[in-house]
């Protein structure tokens, strides 16, 4: 036997007082007769059928869950399975551009490619094809010459020369945006996988390299066995037919399903197999340009997860009927304890959570259970008005952290953009103390250079000085000289006279010895004359002689004597007519050149009168020149005493040029200094996240970036253009790229950054190539386009950031 407790809250008293058979009997019976089921059944019936149906339910929903579990978990699958088969696709074409690039970032290879070297180059890669082949798949190799034709391709170098751009768009951009580019591409071939990289030498483009994966039935089969999937690939052709470029099961095509991939994105169904029923997901899958060039299927068996489904049934149904058994047993044991008091709990604790504590409770009186629900309703009630006190200071604190919450924030954001614009403020007058001192060391470098101009001017001054002394001394010489000359020239005059006047007698005694000449050749003729008598009459004495015999012998003799003499006669005469003849001739040489040397006399004596004037005329001129000459040296020395002025001036001005570059420097290093700190507390900043944080310090690393390319520029800081981000690489780059937001992106600043963002880094990659090789005025130019973009890319962040927090404010309004 055991006693079942009830209370009665209008009595205030706890009423025991029967045993199990009585509270059964009271449970069927009632005040006059009348049928009463108990608190206790009814709590009993009510557990017993709650319990069913929420046995019943909870079977229901279990398998309903375990269903949408199930169904749920393998979809994940298939989008697990798409998204490896993207990434397997991805890493090959990545593959395939790695290869691609480490052929075009090869020296070797730049230089022979510029040069038109084809043998080079296949001598440099004929070899490695083969390992290229089997070991990484790689089924293409070829170069290019801008802007898509042939130069060699190793896997069949007999073929080149021929035109691409009409069907190898990958080519044509690679050469045309000098950009990487991997990805599927449909050729004559039909479909593969490319990667394709520009060739530069020295900074020029000079061709492209491509490498082609490859890719067909054997890649697809690979995924498939790894993955347990059937796998096909289908490419859209014109007229709305299918080809299947690659399948791992012969089932055929859901056209239907096909179409809505293309047009409506990822389709995920059942279909049932040749032996099982099977779950399909179908996928557009983009070309390198991200344009849809066909379908991928998967399709995964989905046997074993019917079988969960299964599983989970048969589970739930016993669960179920575990439930409902244990749950009728313990709404037996609660219910022999339940009665008043849980219609007086149920009663308070209704209007304590309708904020009404003025209900009348009884006191706690025992140690049963009921005295503990009551004292429980008394402590409840107590802790439940502290708390909704609690819950009203809460509120109101809430409401007061929340106002300080956003009035710190406005100040972070304040504090924030106040740094930010001092740093941008600060780097640019970092900027303009660069251009300034790079001013300020050319003006001292031109002061030092004209302060030497000058004291080089000053020596020659002085030596021009000293040799107008000079030259006026010399010329109070020349004037003397110049007086001597005419007094000679008067000598000189007077003594051609003489000269003519000898010459005149030498010319008449030379005539007169012509006239004898001549009568010494009358002389000679008379001689040759009797010589030949004298021969004659010899001749006839020689005859005379002959005919007298002996008698006529020695008159013979003197007949041969007279004979040899008249000959001697002869030979002497003739010698001496001969002289006679050359001395005509000579005396008539001698009476020529008389004749001229008078006449060259008499054009002398004028020479020498005219020259006697002209240096009359000469010394008047040294006299002026001598009297300048003077003042010149006058002048020299003055205009010597100002030059030593200017040099000393200008050594001054070179002095204070110095100054001002070391102050400049000093300036520099501090805001330099300044700078550092400021930077330090935007990057504090970077750890809060958020747009608008973001935005402010992409403004900060965009200064810093001009200013690393002027301390490039200007050599006061060793910086390679490698070493430089692109614009998709840096902090602004890639928080552009990861926006969602469709307000943000629809704001005209949004799209409107991208272009001079990429500028500042292409004219800043341009600076320090420029720079690098010595192109200084090239330098400056890119870094003028650097500042103008720069302007740009400051002015659209900052209206970027004045729309995100007009969003955000809208936001808080909307939530309040």
């Amino acid at each position: 036997m055991f006693s079942v407790w009830s209370f009665n809250p209008s009595a205030n008293t706890v009423v025991s007082g029967m045993d199990r058979g009585d509270s059964i009997a009271n449970a069927a019976t009632g005040r006059g007769g009348r049928f009463r089921m108990s608190i206790v059944a009814r709590l009993m019936v009510a557990l017993g059928a709650f319990s069913l149906v929420s046995a019943v339910a909870i079977a229901l929903v279990f398998t309903v869950f375990m269903e949408d579990l199930t169904t749920e978990a393998q979809h994940r699958h298939l989008h697990g399975l798409l998204d490896t088969l993207r990434q397997e696709l991805n890493a090959e074409g990545e593959k395939a551009l790695a290869l691609a690039t480490l052929v075009a970032q090869t020296p070797a290879t730049q230089a022979a490619l510029a040069e038109g070297d084809r043998d080079a180059l296949l001598a440099q890669y004929q070899g490695a094809f083969a390992h290229l082949r089997d070991t990484f798949g790689v089924r293409q190799f070829q170069f290019h010459r801008p802007p898509a034709t042939s130069f060699l391709r190793v896997h069949k170098p007999e073929t080149f020369g021929d035109d691409l751009s009409s069907f190898r768009r990958t080519v044509v951009q690679a050469n045309t945006d000098r950009t990487p580019i991997h990805g599927l591409e449909l050729g004559v071939a039909g479909l593969g996988m490319r990667g394709v990289t520009p060739v530069e030498y020295n900074g020029q483009p000079v061709g492209s390299v491509e490498v082609g994966l490859s890719f067909g039935p054997a890649f697809f089969d690979t995924f498939a066995r790894d993955h347990g999937v059937d796998v096909a690939l289908y490419l859209r052709k014109p007229g709305g037919r299918w080809d299947t470029f690659a399948a791992t099961s012969e089932a055929p095509a859901d056209e239907g399903r096909l179409r809505a991939a293309l047009q409506d994105g990822i389709q995920v169904y059942q279909a049932q197999g040749a032996d099982h029923e099977e779950a399909v997901i179908a996928a557009p899958i983009p070309d390198y340009e991200g344009k849809t060039i066909g379908v991928a299927v998967i399709a995964l068996d989905s046997s074993p997860y019917l079988a969960q489904i299964a599983d989970a049934r048969a589970r739930a149904v016993i669960a179920s009927l575990v439930t409902l058994a244990v749950a009728l047993m313990a709404g037996f044991v609660i219910a022999r304890g339940i009665g008043g008091t849980l219609r007086l709990a149920s009663d308070a604790l209704s209007r304590f959570a309708q904020k009404d504590f003025s209900v009348d409770l009884p006191k706690a009186r025992g140690h049963g259970e009921t005295a503990r629900v009551i004292q429980a309703l008394h402590d409840f009630r107590a802790q439940t008005l502290k708390l909704h006190e609690t819950e009203n200071e809460q509120a109101a604190y809430l409401e007061r952290v929340n106002a300080q919450r956003d009035d710190l924030e406005r100040q972070s954001r304040k504090v924030l953009r106040g740094v930010v614009a001092a740093t941008v403020e600060a780097n640019e007058a970092i900027v303009a103390l660069i251009h300034m001192m790079r001013d300020v060391d050319v003006a001292t470098e031109q002061s030092q250079a004209m302060a030497s101009a000058v004291e080089e001017m000053v020596a020659a001054t002085r030596e021009i000085s000293e040799s107008s002394d000079n030259a006026a001394s010399e010329a109070e010489g020349a004037r003397g000289a110049a007086g001597d000359g005419v007094s000679g020239a008067t000598r000189a005059v007077d003594t051609m006279e003489g000269i003519h006047s000898a010459v005149s007698a030498a010319s008449q005694r030379v005539d007169i010895l012509a006239d004898a000449s001549s009568q010494i050749g009358d002389i000679v003729r008379q001689i040759e004359e009797i010589a030949d008598q004298t021969n004659l009459l010899a001749l006839n004495a020689t005859i005379e002689a002959a005919r007298a015999g002996d008698a006529g012998k020695g008159f013979a003799v003197v007949a041969n004597q007279v004979k040899s003499l008249a000959n001697q006669t002869a030979r002497a005469t003739e010698d001496i007519r001969g002289r006679i003849d050359t001395l005509r001739d000579e005396m008539a040489s001698i009476i020529h050149a008389m004749e001229n040397g008078a006449s060259a006399v008499q054009d002398g004596r004028g020479v020498v009168t005219d020259m006697g004037t002209q240096l009359q005329t000469i010394a008047s001129s040294i006299s002026t020149v001598t009297t300048r000459m003077h003042d010149i040296a006058s002048i020299l020395g003055q205009q010597t005493k100002a030059t030593n002025e200017i040099a000393e001036g200008t050594t001054s001005i070179a002095s204070l040029s110095q100054r001002n570059s070391d102050e400049v420097k000093e300036a520099l290093i501090a805001m330099e200094r300044a700078t550092t700190a400021l930077n330090a507390h935007v990057a504090a900043f970077a750890g809060h996240g958020g747009p608008i944080v973001l935005v402010e310090i992409a403004k900060n690393d965009h200064i810093m970036f001009k200013k690393r390319v002027l301390d490039a520029v200007t050599g006061r800081v060793p910086l390679a253009e490698r070493d430089l981000p692109d614009h998709l690489t840096c902090r602004l780059g890639r928080w552009y790229a990861q926006i969602t937001d469709a307000r943000l992106k629809a704001h005209p600043a949004f799209a409107a950054l991208e272009a001079p963002h990429r500028q500042v880094h292409n004219c800043g990659k341009e600076a320090v190539h420029k720079a690098s090789v010595g192109d200084g005025d090239g330098a400056l130019e890119a870094m003028d386009c650097l500042q103008t973009a720069s302007h740009d890319v400051i002015r659209l962040l900052t209206d970027m950031s004045t729309a995100i927090e007009a969003m955000e404010g809208a936001e808080r309004e909307a939530v309040s």
